[in-house]
């Protein structure tokens, strides 16, 4: 150790407390999740929808044209960025040190994910293949 460099404690603390605060925002991300869809669906009812021709209950999809294509994963993307950035700050503060907090950070942003994963998929699959349904749900 010289004087440049502080002990290896003060390290791990500081790095133990970042972690803790990251753990924070990490479950805060689902929260944001629906706060983004909420306004993204607004947004759509009220902007997107009527530009291509849609009505109340469609998806984008629907359209069967490379603007509601354009919509759709521009849509999909802004939803993503939460859970995603809410995995990145969990499995960060894993890294750091911190506890359970972080763990129910990665478990709920990884929910959200496969949620929003299966709410692509559907979509898709209601645009272009309305007749698949899956096994269990017949």
């Amino acid at each position: 150790m010289s004087t440049l460099t502080p002990p290896r404690r003060a390290q791990t603390s500081d790095g133990v407390v970042k972690g803790r605060a990251l753990a924070r925002w990490s479950v805060w991300m689902p929260v944001a999740f629906v706060v983004v869809y909420f306004l993204v669906s607004f947004v759509s009812l009220y902007v997107a929808f009527p530009l291509l021709g849609l009505q109340e209950g469609d998806l984008f999809l629907f359209a069967h044209s490379a603007a509601g294509w354009v919509v759709a994963v521009v849509g999909w993307l802004l939803l993503a960025v939460a859970p995603v950035t809410g995995l990145v700050l969990g499995v960060r503060a894993r890294r750091l040190g911190a506890g359970t907090t972080a763990v129910a950070g990665i478990v709920f942003n990884a929910a959200v994910t496969l949620l929003l994963a299966y709410l692509v998929f559907d979509e898709i699959r209601m645009a272009y293949i309305p007749s698949f349904t899956l096994l269990f749900l017949r």
